[in-house]
């Protein structure tokens, strides 16, 4: 009963194929996996799992845009080096 369930397990889990993967590349890779003690299917899988945990450029673009819409401050990068020049007296 165990060999069923674990059967039905990894029928469930989709597979990802990528083809046309330069050679150089591939060797790079595997060689990472290896100095990891992983194979390459663990290294790929734990690369590829880290980086849908992080978002993207454009989603961290996109929240600091909308962080700096509602921000009730408005930084003036000139003003501010106008300012510390007039401080130091420059």
């Amino acid at each position: 009963m165990q060999n069923a369930a674990v059967a039905a397990t990894l029928e469930a889990v989709p597979s990802i194929t990528i083809r046309n993967v330069p050679v150089n590349v591939r060797n790079e890779l595997a060689a990472r996996a290896a100095r990891k003690g992983q194979s390459l299917q663990e290294y790929m899988l734990d690369a590829l799992s880290r980086m849908a945990s992080k978002p993207t450029v454009e989603e961290v673009t996109a929240r600091i845009e909308e962080r700096l819409k509602r921000s009730p401050t408005k930084f003036n990068l000139d003003e501010a080096i106008a300012e510390l020049r007039e401080r130091r007296g420059s």
